[in-house]
């Protein structure tokens, strides 16, 4: 990515590298959104550190990135189409995203959601997408997609991390 537009998109913000304490954090999302630029990651590590660590940033690109990968792994384990009837891909990467910007969600069970008839419980946080898999339909064959569904984001965000902390560790020196 380029640097001088890296560096215009920065925005003053922090996140500790460290364990919990007191004091100013390590690093800012400044020095970070630098780091990537000197490290070499492309724009969609960058977007998916930012969206991680920030959890705002171009959404739909990660979607579109996201939903990509995961046609290639239904492709390449040779998944139905369908879930329980329904198409699942969407709302997998839907879900993914959700989590991804509250990571609060994940696992979360029950799930009380806010509908028009007042308050809903459903068996778990994949209902937030997936309302219609029960939890023996989802623990069975809706999380062993799911997982490799979102590793894409975990792998992009690892080496955005990698190449920036290169980088970072370059300036303390």
């Amino acid at each position: 990515m380029n640097p001088i537009r890296l560096a215009l998109l920065a925005e003053m913000t922090s996140f500790r590298t460290d364990p919990g304490g007191t004091g100013d954090p390590e690093w800012t999302w400044q020095d970070w959104s630098h780091a990537a630029a000197a490290g070499g990651c492309d724009e969609l590590e960058t977007l998916a550190l930012e969206f991680r660590w920030r959890g705002v940033g171009k959404r739909s690109i990660l979607y579109g990135a996201l939903m990509l990968e995961a046609v290639k792994a239904e492709q390449r384990h040779r998944w139905s189409e369908r879930l329980e009837g329904r198409r699942y891909l969407e709302p997998m990467v839907q879900l993914a995203l959700d989590v991804e910007q509250n990571p609060r969600l994940d696992g979360l069970k029950p799930l009380g959601v806010d509908t028009a008839n007042g308050p809903k419980l459903f068996p778990g946080w994949w209902c937030l997408r997936l309302p219609w898999l029960s939890e023996g339909q989802w623990n069975k064959s809706g999380e062993p997609r799911y997982q490799l569904i979102r590793q894409p984001l975990d792998i992009w965000v690892g080496e955005a991390v990698r190449k920036c902390r290169r980088a970072l560790r370059d300036d303390d020196c």
